[in-house]
């Protein structure tokens, strides 16, 4: 008997490592496609400390379907040791639904809409706006991305925020804080001896980081540095990287080789640049004595590095060789859920409307989007005679004969 593969989980090393440090919010998109077998293609993919994408895993599915996602959560939780994320992100799919359910016992299950994902502000300069000592802090232990948005609370609490009332109970102290922009009142509790504050805005435990309406109150208070409690690890420069152990629990503390490479072969260099230097005087019999070094070392490495070919590199890659004898098949072309066209809005339609009309080519004698000048056809062939546009039939029956199999 001879099987056929169904569905596919991958995760390395480096994902795991991921995992490990930004793994508290997941993010899971069964909606790409692979060309060949039309199988399911489902990142799980975070963020880190600098606010770009990171994999923690990947699978390919043959269905789309509760009893496919089931699976490849269950692959996912036994790759990353059983540790669950705080919250996993997905699609409104009912079926991932049931299956983030059944698997994941303790994460919050959210839906991803389409107004969440922004576009990201332009990098801009790590320089502070005001001089506030809260500021420069914040500027050293922040990464970029973290630090512009934090920036921005800054300066509204510099130039929108105003007292609105003041209350005092021991080590107590109660700030109704006016914000101008939001035009409402925020309310700031602060503990004088243990420096712990809590806003009514909830920003901290939203983000991650201080509001406007904390830094007005501890500017204030004449504080110089932000206190350790309220600052994410995961959003610093010093955000680490756990050592990750392997299946059977060994742990691999490998460094990364081409790192390894790229430092010796700069070391390399320079040490043959500054031998040649140095013989621009010697005598010839050292420079064949060098020759002939040289020609003997390229001799005994030879045959040991020989060029990598495609199948050599992925073995290296998996760590494991291709065996010749294959027992399991490819898929088959996986034919999942949706009509295959997907609505145009109300812009695109507008946007069809306004694309240019078609002209006459004068070479080729056909209606198209070009002209004599860009037309493909060569001079010497003769052009063909049916002046009428091509029917969208024609045009069809072209395209299915290409991609025919």
């Amino acid at each position: 008997m001879r099987w056929m593969i169904q569905s596919v989980f991958w995760a390395d090393k480096e994902a795991k490592s991921n995992y490990l440090v930004y793994g508290d919010t997941i993010s899971f998109d069964p909606t790409y496609r692979i060309k060949k077998y039309f199988m399911v293609f489902t990142p799980l993919t975070g963020v880190d400390n600098n606010k770009k994408s990171v994999t923690f895993g990947a699978g390919l599915l043959s269905f789309e379907d509760e009893k496919s996602f089931l699976w490849v959560f269950r692959r996912f939780l036994e790759a990353m040791g059983g540790k669950e994320p705080q919250c996993i992100i997905t699609d409104q799919d009912p079926a991932i639904k049931n299956a983030c359910l059944t698997v994941f016992k303790t994460a919050r299950h959210k839906f991803c809409m389409w107004h969440i994902m922004q576009k990201m502000n332009d990098k801009v300069g790590k320089t502070t706006i005001t001089p506030l000592k809260l500021e420069k802090h914040a500027s050293v232990i922040y990464m970029h991305a973290v630090f512009s948005e934090f920036q921005e609370e800054v300066r509204q609490s510099v130039c929108s925020l105003g007292i609105a009332g003041f209350n005092k109970n021991g080590n107590m102290e109660y700030h109704d804080v006016d914000d101008g922009v939001r035009n409402r009142k925020y309310r700031v509790e602060y503990n004088a001896e243990t420096k712990l504050t809590a806003c009514g805005c909830k920003l901290f435990e939203r983000r991650g980081f201080i509001c406007r309406h904390i830094l007005w109150v501890w500017a204030g208070r004449k504080m110089y540095s932000i206190p350790d409690v309220y600052i994410l690890p995961r959003w610093t420069k010093k955000s680490y990287r756990p050592i990750v152990c392997d299946s059977s629990g060994k742990v691999d503390e490998d460094i990364d080789e081409a790192d390894i490479r790229r430092v010796g072969m700069s070391k390399a260099w320079s040490e043959i640049y500054a031998t040649m230097g140095l013989l621009d005087t010697a005598p010839h019999k050292h420079i064949k004595q060098l020759t002939k070094i040289l020609r003997q070392f390229k001799e005994s490495i030879a045959d040991k590095h020989l060029p990598k070919t495609k199948d050599r590199e992925m073995e290296d890659l998996l760590g494991c060789k291709a065996t010749k004898d294959i027992d399991i098949l490819p898929p088959n072309k996986a034919k999942n859920k949706g009509s295959g066209k997907r609505l145009t809005s109300a812009k695109e339609k507008g946007i069809k409307k306004t694309e240019k009309r078609k002209q006459r080519c004068g070479r080729c004698k056909r209606w198209t989007n070009h002209d004599s000048r860009t037309c493909k056809l060569p001079f010497a062939k003769k052009p063909p005679s049916d002046d009428e546009e091509p029917s969208e039939t024609e045009e069809v029956f072209i395209f299915l004969t290409i991609f025919k199999f």
